[in-house]
C-alpha cells in the first residue's frame, strides 16, 4: 500500500511541476490558444527567425539584376539579383527592401549589375496572389524581405 501512496505522491509532485513550468512559460511568453494562432505572426518572432536561419541559406553579396519602382504606399521594393561564387553555379533570387524611411531604397538605374550586401533581413511567407486576390500561402519557399542593403565597393 504504501508503494502506491508514494507513486500517487510522485505522480502529483510531476503534475504540480510541469504546471509550475506551464505558469512560468505563460508569464514570460503570451501564449495563444492553439486554434488561434497565426502562422504569419509566429513566423516573424525572433526565436523562430533565428531557428529557420539555421537551415535556410540567405545570399550574402548579391548582384543585383532588376529593380522594380519603390511602392511608398507599402514601403517596399522589389528586386531581382543573382548569387553564387561563380557565373556557373549562379542561382537566381527575388527579394523585397522593406524600409518605412524610404530611404533604403534603391535607384533603379543605378543599381543594375552592383554588388549589396545584406546587412539585415527576415524570411516571411510567400503568398500566391492572381491579379490583386490573394489566393493564400505558396506551401515552399519564404520571401526575403530586406531591412538594410550596403553596396559592396
Amino acid at each position: 500500500m504504501k508503494e502506491i501512496v508514494n507513486d500517487s505522491a510522485i505522480a502529483n509532485s510531476v503534475t504540480a511541476t510541469e504546471t509550475a513550468k506551464d505558469e512560468s512559460t505563460v508569464n514570460a511568453v503570451e501564449k495563444i490558444d492553439y486554434m488561434n494562432v497565426r502562422i504569419k505572426d509566429l513566423l516573424s518572432q525572433p526565436e523562430l527567425q533565428s531557428a529557420i536561419l539555421r537551415y535556410a541559406r540567405v545570399p550574402g553579396e548579391p548582384i543585383i539584376k532588376k529593380v522594380s519602382k519603390p511602392s511608398k504606399d507599402h514601403h517596399t521594393q522589389k528586386i531581382e539579383f543573382i548569387y553564387g561564387k561563380s557565373i556557373m553555379d549562379a542561382m537566381h533570387g527575388q527579394g523585397t527592401i522593406y524600409d518605412e524611411t524610404d530611404k533604403q531604397f534603391l535607384d533603379p538605374v543605378h543599381a543594375i549589375n552592383k554588388k549589396y550586401r545584406i546587412v539585415d533581413y527576415e524570411l516571411a511567407m510567400n503568398s500566391n496572389m492572381e491579379g490583386k486576390k490573394f489566393q493564400g500561402y505558396s506551401p515552399t519557399g519564404l520571401r526575403l524581405l530586406i531591412k538594410k542593403l550596403e553596396e559592396v565597393k
